[in-house]
């Protein structure tokens, strides 16, 4: 049987009291939207629970939701948590969940969820880097012939609570030295200490 419910995992300090939090998924059994929920257990604020929209839970499926990481993204004194929510053959996709005010909220841009494009295929790369008020995302392209000419758009957010206001957006081309070998400058996640993936979903008996 696979177990609903993830145990709890260690984070940042999200309330921002000094001491480190904890955080766990709850898979409600459902497919399409809020069908998981993250609860966070805060030392000064107590439990909080947020539903989000991830990937169903089955077996076998590595894309289900998992804990990414925590890192205070906006150098506020409070860690934002990211979640992978699923994942296709070469990409993951990531959401925020950050406190505004004293409550917990799952980071939205232009009313949305917020979705976060990370890694991708020879043909395609997504990432995302934290600049304290700023938060950038970049996404990157590239075709035959030759697979050396890449696309990207670069995406600027300002951070407004609990949402990313879009502030500019950026594109152009840039030349990698090797075929299907995106430029390092413009890839990858680059904020605190979050990896570059996220584990994958490993079920536990239950």
């Amino acid at each position: 049987m696979i177990s609903a419910a993830r145990g709890w995992q260690a984070v940042g300090d999200v309330d921002g009291d000094g001491h480190p939090d904890r955080v766990r998924l709850v898979y409600l059994g459902a497919y399409g939207s809020d069908n998981w929920e993250l609860v966070v257990d805060m030392t000064r604020l107590g439990q909080q629970t947020v539903h989000f929209t991830g990937d169903a839970l089955l077996p076998g499926n590595t894309a289900a939701p998992t804990v990414a990481g925590s890192v205070d993204a906006d150098r506020d004194g409070h860690a934002e948590i990211f979640v992978k929510v699923d994942s296709g053959a070469s990409t993951q996709f990531w959401t925020i969940f950050k406190l505004a005010g004293r409550h917990l909220r799952q980071v939205t841009t232009q009313g949305k969820p917020v979705r976060l494009a990370v890694n991708g295929s020879v043909t395609h790369q997504g990432g995302f880097r934290c600049d304290g008020a700023q938060f950038v995302t970049v996404s990157e392209t590239t075709e035959p012939p030759g697979y050396k000419t890449w696309t990207y758009q670069r995406d600027t957010f300002a951070w407004s609570g609990a949402q990313l206001v879009p502030v500019s957006k950026r594109t152009g081309q840039v030349t990698s030295s090797q075929p299907g070998s995106p430029p390092a400058a413009y890839t990858g996640v680059r904020c605190g200490n979050l990896p570059q993936l996220a584990p994958p979903y490993t079920p536990s008996a239950g």
